[in-house]
């Protein structure tokens, strides 16, 4: 076999793994978006549970869990992404340039994306103290 039909061949498997990857992930995302447990803590109807400013507090730890989920298998892709890139540059040095700075821009994001997380778990759980009076500003 000659050297091109051996790349198409490569290329073909890398695809193949990628878009399986993808759809597995694609399968999945119905099990990140948390519909069993409801992403709004109050239902702001007579007798149900009462909108306050800890359930304010909670809705955006729940926000916040659900796009901490949802980034991990997008910053899986795009790391597979940038490495498939990588990988398959022979040589030209515009695409190694171009799979690091995906790769850079990536772990970046998810880096901030993780300390937005840390942030409001910070938060969360010190206004949410039982006996935590937001007025009084009392533990």
């Amino acid at each position: 076999q000659s050297i091109v039909s051996k790349n198409f061949a490569y290329k073909g498997v890398v695809w193949g793994l990628l878009a399986r990857l993808s759809l597995l992930t694609i399968l999945s995302f119905p099990f990140l978006t948390f519909a069993q447990w409801g992403l709004i803590p109050c239902d702001g109807k007579t007798g149900g549970t009462p909108c306050t400013f800890t359930q304010l507090l909670a809705l955006a730890n729940n926000v916040i869990n659900f796009l901490v989920i949802a980034s991990i298998p997008l910053a899986t892709i795009s790391f597979m992404y940038a490495g498939f890139l990588y990988l398959t540059a022979g040589g030209d040095t515009s695409k190694v340039k171009q799979a690091h700075s995906i790769f850079w821009k990536v772990l970046w994001g998810f880096i901030i994306i993780l300390t937005a997380w840390l942030v409001v778990q910070l938060i969360v759980n010190a206004f949410l103290k039982p006996g935590f009076s937001f007025l009084e500003g009392t533990p």
